[in-house]
């Protein structure tokens, strides 16, 4: 798995072209800013971009967190979702508006995948996506992107090759105490069981559609009044707010 650091003076190789760039949200400050680990892993995005043979356009996943309220805008006033702070951010390092994709319905890693696949892999026939997350967070990604899109290869894909997933982890280091991401590390690896146990029996992406609708707190109906009434493991905000006051 490469472990890439965006703020290396060292360029990046050469890579394989992809059909997308997947960047996973990480959290908003309550101001609006991008906390650091997320600035890495939109720098890194950036970097792979600019190192692929056809610049591909990179896709922000994410609307924000279950866990609190969205900051307003300071330039239109209305909720600020982490991918429009994330454009911003990649704007001023120079990525064109136009190879700038977002998409704000998720508000967790689960969402990340299944909206980013139905909302933009599936229309545009992309079949060979990287993905984008910070080291502590990335074994989560690769389990939840991993199951959703290898459901969605015989729905989206059919007489084709199943999806190519490349995964690229933004470095953490400096961007919490030892503690915080050791203690983040141990609820990502739950998570990652819950899920699991969770979806084992799914054999199709309409029965994983299904079972987010049907029970999932950030998107199932029923649950509608819970939202944002506590903490769920499935939850991707970054590292927590315990974490993030321990950054270094």
């Amino acid at each position: 798995l490469p472990l890439l650091d965006p703020a290396a003076s060292d360029p990046l190789p050469a890579l394989p072209s992809w059909d997308a760039v997947l960047v996973l949200g990480g959290g908003l400050t309550p101001v609006g800013g991008l906390p650091p680990w997320v600035e890495r892993r939109l720098d890194l995005a950036a970097a792979l971009r600019a190192a692929a043979p056809r610049p591909p356009p990179l896709v922000l996943l994410g609307a924000g967190t279950p866990h609190k309220p969205p900051p307003p805008c300071e330039i239109t006033k209305r909720p600020l979702t982490e991918a429009t702070a994330g454009a911003r951010h990649l704007i001023k390092q120079g990525v064109p508006a136009a190879a700038i994709l977002k998409e704000t319905q998720s508000f967790d890693t689960v969402g990340n995948a299944l909206f980013g696949l139905t909302t933009h892999a599936a229309p545009r026939g992309w079949g060979s996506l990287a993905v984008v997350t910070s080291a502590f967070h990335m074994a989560r990604a690769r389990a939840l992107f991993g199951a959703v899109f290898g459901l969605a290869s015989p729905a989206f894909r059919p007489g084709l090759s199943p999806y190519a997933l490349a995964y690229y982890a933004a470095s953490d280091d400096g961007v919490a105490s030892a503690e915080a991401l050791a203690a983040r590390r141990e609820r990502e690896e739950a998570s990652i069981a819950t899920f699991e146990a969770a979806t084992a029996s799914l054999d199709s992406l309409a029965a994983f559609h299904a079972w987010v609708h049907a029970t999932h707190l950030c998107y199932a109906t029923a649950r509608q009044d819970e939202f944002g009434a506590g903490a769920e493991g499935e939850a991707n905000a970054g590292v927590d707010a315990t974490a993030a006051a321990k950054v270094a």
